[in-house]
């Protein structure tokens, strides 16, 4: 998969996940995708990350997409 087409596709599966409150999109396979809120330091503008992640036991761990 290119750079753009994974680009595209975080972009239509975060807007999924927002649209849907976390019931579309928010598992792809075994992985459970969490949204990371961050706001860059400088600009001050709001950037929204998709993150794969796991638990085990109460620890959260993250993964590499």
């Amino acid at each position: 998969m290119n750079k753009l087409s994974l680009k595209v596709f975080m972009a239509v599966n975060t807007f999924a996940i927002r649209l849907s409150r976390g019931r579309i999109g928010s598992r792809l396979g075994t992985q459970t995708i969490l949204l990371l809120h961050t706001v860059g330091r400088k600009s001050g503008k709001h950037f929204v990350t998709p993150i794969a992640y796991f638990l085990h036991g109460r620890l959260l761990f993250p993964d590499r997409l």
